[in-house]
């Protein structure tokens, strides 16, 4: 899933999509949007998405590819690693 008018660094896009993992691009130094998606984040990993989360949250980005098929169902993909 993406919104048609995201701009991201390549490193970025491309961490994204070779993640072998289902993942979403979130920003703890972006100010929160008001009517826009917001993530809460707890150990590296995306815990919640909306419109009215606030608290504990980070700016979120609609760029998640989804990858069903990269882990078995009722089990979280690991976090997707840090760029060095």
């Amino acid at each position: 899933m993406h919104d048609g008018d995201l701009v991201f660094e390549i490193e970025v896009f491309d961490r994204v999509v070779a993640s072998p993992v289902s993942c979403m691009t979130v920003s703890s130094t972006l100010p929160l949007p008001d009517k826009d998606f917001k993530a809460r984040v707890a150990d590296g990993m995306v815990t919640a998405v909306g419109v009215d989360i606030f608290n504990e949250a980070m700016e979120a980005q609609a760029f998640c590819p989804m990858k069903p098929s990269a882990h078995p169902e009722g089990s979280l993909p690991s976090p997707l690693p840090s760029a060095s």
